[in-house]
C-alpha cells in the first residue's frame, strides 16, 4: 500500500507541476493589475498609442476598473479629445465621487478647454482635503495663471514650493509668474536659482541674460555722415536723439528729435511713435515725424507696420509710409517677409513701392541677412536696388534717382547700460554722385 500511495503522490505532484505554468500565465493574462502596470510602462517609454490600446482592452474586460479608466481619459485629453475624456472622468466620478485621479484629471482637462472657473473649483476642493499635496497646489497656480489671475497663481506656487523646495518645475513656475507680474528682480532670482539647480536649462540661461540686460528707459543718440565721391558736393549729416519708455511688456512709446543738414539747409524734425506686441505672433510699429520748415524734407513722415508670424519660421511684414510735401502726398507700400533659419540666422526681403501723383511708380527692393553669434551681438549684411525711396527726402530724389548698393552693420550690448550700433552703407547712384554713409548709434539704458 505504501508503494501505491507513493506512486499516487508522485503522479499528483507531476500533474500539479505541469499545470502551474499554464495557470500562472492565465492569471497574468487575465489579471487587470498586470495590464494596468503594462500600460503605465508603455506610457513612460513614450509609447502612448500602445498604452491607450492596452487600457482599452483592459476596460472592455473590466469596465469597473476606475484607476485604468481615469488614466485612459487622461491619455485622451493629451490627444485633445476633450469631450471623450470628460465622459470617461464623469463615468468614474458617478460611481466613485471621491476618486482623486479622476477629479484631478478632469480639472486639468477643463483648464485645457478654457473652463478655468470649474477647473479651479475642483482643485480647491482637492486642496482642502489634501492640503499638503504639491501637485494640486501647483496645478491651481497653472489654472489661475492661464485664467488671468497671476497674483493668485503666485500664492499657490509659493505654497507648493514650501513642500518641495528643490523642485525645478516649481522654480520655473515662480520665475514665470514673477515675470508676468513685472517683478523683474524676483523673476531673475528664481531663474538664477533654477539655473543653479539645472545648469543646462535653456530657458533659465536665456531669461537670466535677458532680464539682466532689460531696461525700462532707453536713450538713443546717433549721428550719420554721408560723403560723396564727386568733388564739390557737401556732405550730408543727421544728428538724432530718441527716448523710449517701456510702459509694460507690450507697449513701448518713444519721442524723436533729429536735425538734418542737406544741400546747405538745416531742418529740425520732431515726432514720436510706439512699438507694441498685440499677440504672441503679431506686433506693430507706428511713427509720425513733422518738420516745421520742410525745405529739404517732408512736412509729415508717417509710418505704420504690422509683423505677423504665419508659420513657425516665417513672418510677414505689412508696412505703409506717407510722405507729405507742400502740395503732394506720396504713398509707399512696404511688404516684406522674414525667414528664420534658426534662432541665430534669419533673412528679410522687402519691397518698397512709391505711388507718386502723375508719375510712374517708384520701387526698390532690399534683402538683409542677419546673424546673431551671441545673445548680445547682432550682425547684418545686405543690399538694395531701385529708386531712391529708402533715404530720399525730396520729390526729385524719389522720382528721378536710381540707386543700388550694400550695407554692413553690427550691434552689440557692451554692458547692462550701454550698447553700440555701427553701420556702413555704399550707394551707387545715376545722379548726382556715389556716396559712403557711416552711422553710429549709442544707446543708454536704465
Amino acid at each position: 500500500m505504501r508503494i501505491y500511495a507513493g506512486i499516487v503522490a508522485a503522479v499528483v505532484i507531476s500533474i500539479s507541476c505541469s499545470w502551474t505554468p499554464a495557470f500562472s500565465q492565465s492569471v497574468s493574462r487575465d489579471d487587470p493589475d498586470s495590464s494596468f502596470v503594462r500600460a503605465l510602462r508603455l506610457q513612460r517609454a513614450g509609447e502612448l498609442d500602445g498604452a491607450k490600446k492596452e487600457l482599452s482592452i483592459l476596460l472592455r474586460r473590466f469596465p469597473d476598473y476606475h484607476d485604468a479608466r481615469a488614466h485612459y481619459a487622461l491619455l485622451l485629453a493629451w490627444e485633445k479629445r476633450y469631450p471623450e475624456a470628460i465622459l470617461h472622468f464623469d463615468s468614474v466620478l458617478f460611481v466613485q465621487p471621491s476618486h482623486v485621479e479622476a477629479r484631478f484629471g478632469k480639472a486639468q482637462t477643463l483648464a485645457w478647454t478654457g473652463r478655468y472657473r470649474h477647473s479651479v473649483d475642483i482643485l480647491l476642493a482637492l486642496i482642502e482635503e489634501y492640503p499638503h499635496v504639491p501637485r494640486f497646489l501647483s496645478e491651481a497656480g497653472h489654472v489661475y495663471l492661464r485664467g488671468g489671475a497671476p497674483r493668485k497663481a503666485l500664492e499657490y506656487y509659493e505654497k507648493a514650493y514650501i513642500w518641495i523646495p528643490n523642485d525645478r518645475d516649481i522654480m520655473r513656475d515662480l520665475a514665470r509668474v514673477h515675470r508676468t507680474l513685472g517683478n523683474k528682480d524676483l523673476a531673475l532670482y528664481w531663474y538664477r536659482k533654477l539655473l543653479a539647480a539645472s545648469p543646462g536649462d535653456d530657458e533659465a540661461r536665456a531669461e537670466v541674460l535677458r532680464l539682466t540686460y532689460e531696461a525700462d528707459h532707453e536713450i538713443q543718440l546717433s549721428t550719420s555722415y554721408e560723403s560723396f565721391t564727386t568733388e564739390g558736393i557737401r556732405q550730408h549729416t543727421i544728428v538724432q536723439a530718441e527716448y523710449f519708455y517701456a510702459l509694460n511688456a507690450n507697449w513701448k512709446p518713444f519721442l524723436h528729435y533729429s536735425r538734418v543738414s542737406k544741400f546747405s539747409e538745416h531742418e529740425n524734425r520732431f515726432g514720436g511713435g510706439f512699438y507694441s506686441i498685440i499677440t504672441s505672433s503679431l506686433s506693430a510699429f507706428t511713427q509720425v515725424i513733422v518738420s516745421p520748415n520742410a525745405a529739404v524734407v517732408p512736412k509729415v513722415d508717417g509710418t505704420a507696420e504690422l509683423n505677423g508670424g504665419i508659420f513657425r519660421s516665417v513672418e510677414i511684414i505689412a508696412g505703409y509710409r506717407l510722405l507729405q510735401f507742400d502740395f503732394v502726398n506720396v504713398n509707399i507700400l512696404m511688404p516684406g517677409l522674414t525667414w528664420y533659419l534658426d534662432d541665430q540666422i534669419w533673412i528679410t526681403a522687402r519691397g518698397y513701392f512709391g505711388l507718386l501723383p502723375h508719375q510712374a511708380t517708384s520701387s526698390t527692393g532690399t534683402i538683409t541677412f542677419t546673424f546673431r553669434p551671441t545673445l548680445l551681438t547682432t550682425m547684418r549684411i545686405g543690399g538694395f536696388s531701385g529708386n531712391e525711396i529708402l533715404r530720399a527726402t525730396t520729390i526729385g530724389e524719389l522720382s528721378a534717382i536710381r540707386s543700388a548698393g550694400g550695407f554692413l552693420g553690427i550691434k552689440s550690448r557692451l554692458d547692462p547700460h550701454f550698447s553700440l550700433d555701427v553701420q556702413y552703407l555704399y550707394t551707387n547712384r545715376n545722379s548726382p554722385s556715389h556716396s559712403h554713409l557711416m552711422t553710429a548709434t549709442v544707446s543708454i539704458l536704465f
